[in-house]
């Protein structure tokens, strides 16, 4: 949901994105955690009001749980080992495409995140997905779930239903 699969089109595309400097930030070792811990709630604040389309819409209360889900040092670091790994992620991403995959996937962005959600379709296509539906959280930027939730949960129970 929301996001690029690494080593799936378009990948390259989005790492090249300087709006998307922090993905080279967070997997840089210990850098990340230097420059956040104790400042989770202002670091996480910026990316809520920048990249959402309803930043009203992840209340306080949602970004005080998510704060305390990040407070504790290994949790944080745990986070942007994901970062991290992307590298990794994209060698063996694209290694395991010509296999092929017939897990359904339901892909869902929000209708106002960036990005043209048929460039991500033909990616994960391209990737070997075969039972792959798509669909977009109307009026909904990078937080789908919270911008749009009951958006998202009719779309991800008509998904598990078909």
């Amino acid at each position: 949901m929301d996001v690029v699969i690494p080593g799936v089109d378009p990948w390259d595309d989005v790492l090249r994105d300087p709006y998307l400097w922090h993905f080279a930030m967070q997997a840089i070792p210990a850098l990340p955690e230097l420059l956040t811990t104790g400042r989770q709630g202002p670091y996480f604040d910026y990316f809520y009001d920048a990249i959402s389309a309803k930043p009203a819409m992840i209340t306080p209360e949602a970004r005080s749980a998510y704060v305390d889900a990040y407070r504790s040092d290994s949790a944080l670091t745990a986070g942007f080992n994901w970062y991290r790994a992307f590298g990794r992620d994209a060698d063996d991403n694209r290694a395991l495409a010509s296999r092929g995959v017939a897990t359904p996937l339901l892909y869902v962005r929000g209708e106002l995140e960036s990005g043209d959600i048929n460039d991500y379709v033909e990616g994960l296509r391209n990737a070997g997905i075969s039972r792959l539906e798509h669909a977009v959280g109307p009026g909904a930027g990078h937080f789908t779930q919270e911008e749009a939730p009951v958006e998202t949960w009719r779309l991800i129970a008509e998904f598990i239903g078909s």
